[in-house]
């Protein structure tokens, strides 16, 4: 379990320190934004600036917890994103 954690755990700070925005228009795709409201690596405050990039609806959830809040709460954000991902599918029909 240790080795999968600390896989992933480098795999999110890879991200982080690689990622180049590039300029370009709005994006047009419903867009969910999931946090842990005390995540020292990706605050929950940061969750909004998503929406400056997308032009279709963008829903934020948030619960208290750290970078791996979902660990201690998978039954709920599950239904939560099978919920967006039901509403996606049926604003696209």
């Amino acid at each position: 379990m240790l080795d999968l954690m600390l896989r992933v755990l480098r795999n999110d700070l890879a991200i982080v320190d690689t990622y180049r925005r590039h300029a370009g228009p709005p994006l047009d795709v419903p867009v969910s934004v999931f946090t842990g409201r005390d995540d020292p690596v990706a605050p929950a405050e940061t969750a909004a600036f998503w929406s400056e990039h997308m032009s279709a609806r963008t829903t934020t959830h948030s619960w208290p917890g750290g970078h791996f809040y979902l660990f201690e709460r998978a039954e709920v954000v599950s239904s939560a994103m099978r919920q967006e991902i039901d509403a996606a599918c049926h604003a696209a029909r």
